[in-house]
């Protein structure tokens, strides 16, 4: 698509001669070019402070390169052109160095499977979550499912992986287990103001966890 639509805009502005024209072309590039900019250093700081550095450092190169450009360039449509795409190009560039790096954190049941895979080699695991596709797939060993009835019923020597929904039956139950690791993970792929605000995050997560259930009951 993105090949398609740079064929379209290319039309678009070959085709810009008068004066009018070039100047809407540029004064609407720099607008567009704010409000990202606006957008991108709203997310930034609200999403990560601790990784606010990597912002900082793609804005800097981004002003340096677009003093040269309009140094340049001079008057003509090219530095709105090329300044819209040195705002994308780092809009991307903090996307996969900060973003999707922090995304895939959330991810609980995937990294829930590597800390198995690394703490645990060989264990049996039972799990009680079968909507967490990432887990099974990222597993190196075999999972067997249960219900949490049936583990409350049949107590085995075992490490479970668990919802929420399977965290709160477990707690009313009489099973000893132990919680050795709490994920904190983000379900769905739609990005929301909650999650991207640091401050009001765990509002928006779920959570998976790792327990060993023990036989004897209380």
């Amino acid at each position: 698509m993105f090949p398609f639509f740079a064929i379209i805009t290319a039309g678009f502005i070959i085709q810009l001669t008068t004066v009018a024209e070039l100047r809407f072309f540029k004064i609407s590039q720099y607008v567009i070019c704010g409000l990202l900019l606006a957008v991108f250093i709203t997310v930034a700081i609200l999403f990560d402070t601790e990784k606010l550095w990597i912002a900082i450092l793609l804005l800097l190169i981004s002003v340096i390169s677009t003093y040269f450009i309009f140094r340049n360039l001079g008057n003509s449509y090219q530095p709105a052109l090329l300044l819209s795409g040195i705002v994308v190009l780092m809009v991307n560039a903090w996307f996969l160095l900060a973003f999707y790096p922090a995304m895939a954190n959330y991810k609980g049941d995937g990294v829930a499977a590597e800390y198995v895979n690394t703490h645990y080699p060989g264990q049996q695991i039972i799990s009680t979550a079968p909507m967490a596709d990432r887990f099974d797939f990222y597993m190196k060993q075999p999972v067997a499912y249960a219900t949490v009835d049936a583990i409350i019923k049949s107590p085995q020597p075992a490490l479970v992986f668990a919802n929420d929904a399977s965290m709160e039956q477990l707690k009313k139950s009489k099973l000893r287990m132990q919680v050795i690791k709490v994920f904190d993970n983000y379900f769905g792929e739609n990005i929301t103001m909650k999650f991207i605000n640091k401050a009001t995050r765990e509002q928006a997560l779920t959570h998976f966890y790792l327990i060993r259930v023990e036989i004897t009951s209380v």
